[in-house]
């Protein structure tokens, strides 16, 4: 439906993850190296905490991501500052 090419799982202990530095370079670690022009990411604000707190995590990881002072490697590989074109925070109920 939505073309989607690639999802990644981080397996971050769910319920204990934190938006902190070294989650942080994971997550610009990954989005530098796939180059995605838009990044969908958990609503802002959901009943179950982790959700709300991924969000910020992608929003800021996103953000730092573009930022050329912001050193991170892949495969020994220096990666360079990527700018995302879109972040979409969706959040959808089941009824």
């Amino acid at each position: 439906l939505m073309g989607i090419s690639y999802r990644l799982n981080l397996h971050l202990k769910d319920g204990y993850f934190n938006n902190n530095e070294s989650t942080q370079l994971e997550i610009i670690k990954h989005i530098r190296r796939l180059k995605p022009k838009v990044v969908i990411a958990n609503a802002t604000e959901d009943r179950h905490p982790d959700h709300g707190r991924a969000s910020s995590l992608i929003k800021t990881s996103c953000f730092l991501s573009g930022l050329s002072k912001i050193q991170t490697t892949f495969n020994n590989k220096k990666q360079t500052m990527l700018k995302i074109g879109g972040l979409i925070f969706l959040q959808w109920h089941m009824i």
